[in-house]
């Protein structure tokens, strides 16, 4: 799926795409699908029943391919060749009518796909370093580590926020989200003699 080609990238090996390049999946990022979650909490006016979650924007396997070589492709290195192979099976193409979110949850989306890229290399990015810690900095009798999750839970957020403030917007709070996902994103480390 999306690591291995992701690891493809990185690694600027060839990357293969089945069957039709051109069918849509309808991506959506989480801060976007927060967004929803927040607007469905704060409502008062919208009627009861089930609202889709997504972009109303199918983006083609080829633009998805092509995104991940421009993200994960170290900038040093030559971007991979991308083939096609028809004769493999075709992906499932979706993409939601946000028509009914957007009307009655006055939702807009804020984020992109390639937002949701940049942020995933970040993640990936931290993690790696988390990783090589022992190797980084070598020579000590014990590493101890104080990790939190590295990604993006939805539902832990919309329950800090609406902990955090009794009433919000998303437009309100919109600078704050920014700032916890930037401070997901830190590491620090501390020398400790004892």
């Amino acid at each position: 799926g999306y690591r291995l080609m992701i690891q493809k990238a990185i690694n600027g090996e060839t990357i293969a795409v089945w069957g039709n390049p051109n069918r849509v999946h309808d991506v959506v990022y989480v801060k976007d699908c927060c967004q929803i979650i927040e607007k469905s909490i704060a409502t008062e006016t919208a009627p009861c029943g089930m609202y889709n979650v997504g972009t109303g924007i199918g983006t083609t396997l080829e633009d998805q391919i092509k995104g991940i070589v421009e993200v994960f492709t170290p900038k040093n290195m030559e971007k991979p060749e991308i083939l096609h192979d028809p004769s493999k099976p075709d992906a499932t193409e979706y993409v939601f009518d946000m028509s009914k979110t957007e009307k009655y949850l006055g939702y807009k989306m804020k984020y992109n796909y390639m937002d949701y890229l940049r942020d995933f290399k970040k993640e990936m990015e931290l993690q790696n370093k988390i990783d090589r810690i022992e190797t980084d900095y070598p020579g000590y009798d014990e590493y101890d580590y104080n990790l939190g999750a590295i990604g993006h839970d939805p539902y832990t957020l919309i329950s800090y926020l609406s902990a955090v403030h009794t009433e919000f917007t998303a437009a309100g709070i919109e600078s704050e989200i920014q700032e916890l996902f930037d401070a997901m994103y830190s590491l620090t480390t501390e020398e400790v003699e004892e």
